[in-house]
């Protein structure tokens, strides 16, 4: 039998009473660490059948050759590649040992996702064992608080819908990979309390999962920060060794720094700081910050695209009210940090992890990503556990609210997971939220179809898309060529030259007015757009196959011959063009020529493709 026990609160005001249990002490702590991990795997166990989608799925795993093996130079790449914008060699050797193991089996992949987020959720727990421990002298870590504020913390964490993204996005291992690193870091310093120093193994260990959590991705950068944190509170070691608390920090501080500059210098696919105003950027910044705690608290409408509407201006009410937010309450916080240290600690986590993606150095067209709170959430979630834990004294309350917890964190999971279950439903979700604000979505919905054989809709979503930027001429020329599968070829001719009216030296546009051309019978004015393609571009080897086919049907067999020669001079490995070469030949006469021709195109036909 537990005796009765008095708690402090977070803020260590009044004690609480605990009444006594009659449970095992070894089953409270394992059942409640247990019951959040088994929630949370039967919320995503659905996500399980999730397959990829067209969003950096093809490019980092289904067609990236490098990680389709495990050989030398592909892990040479892995550790010097700056691919992705980050560099991330752990997230590129996991995603290449899923690939390993089974090849590119979508469910694989989720399922290893899935087991990180699992074992998160866990350290979530533990973590939050050694922060409710009560920091007066004289509470035992045998109080039923801390395990029921640890256990409302994994539950709000495992389930929360916000952390989706990063789990059934087969293609974001970097963050549930980096969480776990992070997140045992902070367990081994915790774990080290009193007795932290380099004698100490814990902080060896701590170092090394932070070192690799930085090879996961660089948002880890935050954590020395963090680390000061926790000394400010619950450690307080502050008021016994600042000097050598701080000094502790060098090799973190560091590593930290060359991560910094290191992703920084890398090349990125979006728009960096000389694109947007610093005001813009900052009043994002603050809406962010607001808006992601308005996403915690409430749940509802998380799409996999928030775009960031150039229409709004920097100094909008909203914006003016999240900087106010932000400000007043990091100030507040300051304020009460001696009565209220959880509250402060907590809330000063959130806003240091969540720098990194706040779009202060780098912003593309998004406005904020439910993936960037990953490891920011953690502040809110033990917070809300540690109050909600306080507040509700009885057993039948906190049983009750987990529950209530469990089912609406859990049907809002399993519903948003199901989003993600293809490219198609993916961006149907996006499209429909922000139908007007970026063409991104419909872009990509409008690749989805495509994809899957929708002409039709492959041709209105990239048409809408182009309606929202229409400066854009790639947008015109995928529209074009979407309208031209779908048989509508006066209106594709439309889309083509509008995009050369926008680049008149964009050679694909050319190149697909030739094909359309074609289509309609005027063979003059495709020869005429595909010479004028090989003048902007000698190597566009689908024009000579163009011309080639032209020369064909008009019985030229000389010139058909040249074409085709010199589209398999730069694709010495396609069959099809020593086919058309053999064509030639017979239009010529030349049988023995169009015999060993049409060998050669056997011989590459049947021939196995090369891997890496």
């Amino acid at each position: 039998m537990i005796r009765e026990q008095k708690v402090l609160s977070p803020a260590g005001a009044a004690p609480v009473p605990i009444p006594p249990a009659s449970i095992p002490v070894w089953a409270l702590p394992i059942g409640l660490a247990a019951t959040p991990i088994l929630l949370t795997f039967l919320a995503y166990l659905p996500s399980l059948g999730n397959g990829f989608v067209n969003w950096d799925d093809p490019q980092n795993i289904l067609n990236n050759l490098h990680i389709s093996s495990l050989s030398p130079a592909n892990l040479r790449w892995m550790f010097t590649s700056l691919d992705g914008n980050y560099w991330m060699p752990l997230s590129w050797l996991s995603l290449a040992l899923d690939y390993s193991v089974a090849g590119p089996t979508a469910w694989f992949f989720h399922l290893d996702s899935l087991i990180l987020h699992l074992l998160n959720t866990l350290l979530v727990f533990l973590i939050g064992l050694e922060l409710f421990k009560p920091a007066e002298h004289g509470i035992t870590g045998a109080s039923p608080f801390p395990f029921i504020a640890a256990f409302l913390s994994a539950l709000i964490f495992g389930l929360h819908p916000l952390h989706v993204e990063s789990v059934a996005w087969a293609s974001e291992r970097k963050d549930v990979l980096c969480g776990f690193l992070f997140l045992l870091g902070i367990f081994f310093y915790l774990k080290a309390a009193g007795r932290v120093g380099w004698k100490n193994w814990r902080l060896w260990a701590c170092l090394a999962a932070f070192s690799m959590a930085l090879m996961a991705k660089p948002m880890a950068v935050t954590f020395p920060a963090v680390l000061v944190l926790l000394d400010a509170w619950p450690l307080k070691r502050f008021k016994t060794s600042p000097h050598r608390a701080l000094l502790e920090k060098t090799p973190f501080l560091a590593l930290s720094l060359l991560a910094s500059i290191v992703t920084l210098a890398a090349p990125a696919s979006y728009s960096t700081v000389e694109n947007v105003p610093f005001f813009l950027r900052l009043m994002n910044a603050f809406h962010s910050a607001t808006f992601y705690l308005l996403k915690m608290l409430l749940p509802f409408g998380l799409h996999a695209y928030y775009p960031l509407d150039p229409a709004v201006q920097a100094l909008s009410p909203l914006n003016e009210f999240s900087g106010a937010f932000v400000v007043l309450l990091t100030l507040a916080c300051l304020f009460v940090r001696r009565r209220q240290p959880f509250f402060t600690v907590a809330w000063l986590y959130y806003l240091v992890t969540l720098f990194p993606v706040l779009g202060l150095a780098r912003i593309g067209d998004h406005a904020s990503a439910d993936r960037y709170t990953y490891l920011p959430s953690l502040g809110p979630c033990f917070l809300a556990a540690a109050y909600l834990t306080f507040f509700l004294r009885s057993k039948g309350a906190l049983l009750a609210v987990g529950a209530a917890l469990a089912l609406f964190l859990g049907f809002l999971t399993l519903r948003q997971a199901g989003l993600w279950r293809t490219s198609i439903s993916l961006w149907m979700d996006a499209s429909s939220a922000f139908p007007n604000q970026s063409y991104l979505p419909h872009l990509k919905l409008a690749e989805a179809y495509r994809d899957s054989g929708n002409k039709g809709g492959a041709a209105g979503e990239f048409r809408r898309a182009a309606l929202i930027r229409p400066d854009l001429p790639f947008l015109h020329d995928d529209a074009g060529a979407a309208l031209s599968d779908a048989g509508r070829l006066d209106e594709a001719a439309v889309e083509f030259k509008t995009a050369l009216g926008l680049d008149p030296r964009d050679a694909l546009a050319h190149y697909n007015l030739s094909v359309v051309y074609a289509r309609q019978g005027r063979e003059g004015r495709a020869e005429e757009e595909l010479r004028r393609t090989l003048e902007l571009d000698s190597r566009f080897t689908l024009a000579y196959r163009g011309l080639g086919y032209l020369y064909l049907a008009q019985g030229d067999g000389g010139r058909a011959l040249e074409a085709f020669q010199a589209a398999a001079g730069l694709d010495p490995g396609n069959p099809e063009y020593f086919r058309g070469q053999g064509r030639a030949y017979l239009i010529q006469g030349k049988r023995n020529n169009a015999r060993a021709a049409f060998q050669a195109a056997d011989q590459r036909a049947t021939a196995v493709p090369a891997t890496n």
